[in-house]
């Protein structure tokens, strides 16, 4: 592996591991410095590039690894660890334009029913259909056991939604709630 290649990936994926990591800790200089003990680690052992096959899954799960480990260290309390970024995603132009449309009692009752999700459930959520991780990815990154865990927890998770966002008791169709996910 190059050392352009790893400038590359820090250019490219520095924002979205920054956004990601303060999900899971609110504390930025730790973040920033689990970002850079990633990127030492890979300068360190260029024998790792060989096994990387998605960059950007592995990038996420040893920034989960690291900031886990750091709290753990710092002997915080993993019950205070909240995953959030669901709630807090930037919509692009496109969106703004269909979420002008969307009543605010729906933004509001969608909001609700997010915030009923354990903080592992909407982190997969998160993960799968904002970043756009596999389910294997998924499962990687967040040191769950196999696909199938991973495919169960973001099952549960969408099953939940569906059962909290009703209208009029007729539950909502799950590719609206995927769209207002990936758009919100």
């Amino acid at each position: 592996m190059s050392e352009q290649m790893l400038i590359d990936w820090y250019s490219q994926y520095f924002s979205t591991l920054f956004n990601y990591g303060v999900q899971i800790s609110n504390n930025r200089e730790l973040v920033k410095d689990c970002i850079q003990e990633v990127f030492i680690t890979l300068k360190l052992n260029p024998h790792l590039f060989c096994t990387i096959q998605s960059p950007k899954a592995y990038l996420f799960t040893v920034l989960r690894r690291n900031i886990i480990k750091e709290l753990k260290r710092e002997s915080v309390s993993l019950d205070v660890y909240s995953f959030n970024a669901v709630l807090d995603i930037e919509p692009s132009h496109e969106s703004l334009l269909i979420h002008e449309q969307i009543d605010l009692d729906f933004k509001y009752r969608l909001a609700k029913a997010l915030k009923k999700l354990t903080n592992r459930q909407r982190e997969a959520i998160f993960l799968k259909f904002y970043e756009g991780l596999s389910y294997q990815e998924v499962a990687e990154t967040m040191q769950l056991q196999d696909i199938k865990s991973a495919r169960n927890l973001i099952y549960k998770a969408i099953k939940q939604l569906k059962s909290d966002f009703e209208i009029n008791g007729v539950s909502m169709n799950l590719y609206i709630l995927l769209s207002i996910l990936l758009l919100s």
